[in-house]
């Protein structure tokens, strides 16, 4: 049996094991789909934000904009994230009565 002969049969071995592996879930009652995180659609620029001095952390913004559907939809999200959750431009965190908000840009800038 050569290389190529030996990687065709170790990934049929894996395909294997990866469907029993699924199919013994579906057994015992466990989606494997039923551990991802549905997208909650928000819109975090129609949530007002207020500057906030920097600490020596770098800029950051605080938000308690509740009554804003799209910030209730942030907050879901960042729970759903365990109090804190990142898009693609932002880090963004639950505070006890509100929200913080930071660029990405500006974390990797303070990480030591």
């Amino acid at each position: 049996m050569n290389d190529l002969e030996l990687r065709a049969a170790i990934l049929g071995f894996c395909d294997a094991v990866e469907a029993a592996t699924v199919k013994f879930k579906m057994e015992i009652g466990e989606n494997p789909q039923s551990k991802q995180v549905k997208a909650i659609d928000y819109d975090m620029e129609l949530v007002e934000w207020k500057d906030m001095k920097d600490t020596g952390k770098g800029p950051w913004q605080l938000s308690k904009d509740t009554a804003n559907p799209d910030y209730q939809k942030l907050l879901k999200a960042v729970e759903a994230g365990g109090g804190s959750t990142g898009t693609k431009t932002h880090f963004v965190w639950k505070m006890n009565d509100a929200l913080g908000r930071k660029r990405l840009s500006d974390c990797k800038k303070t990480r030591a």
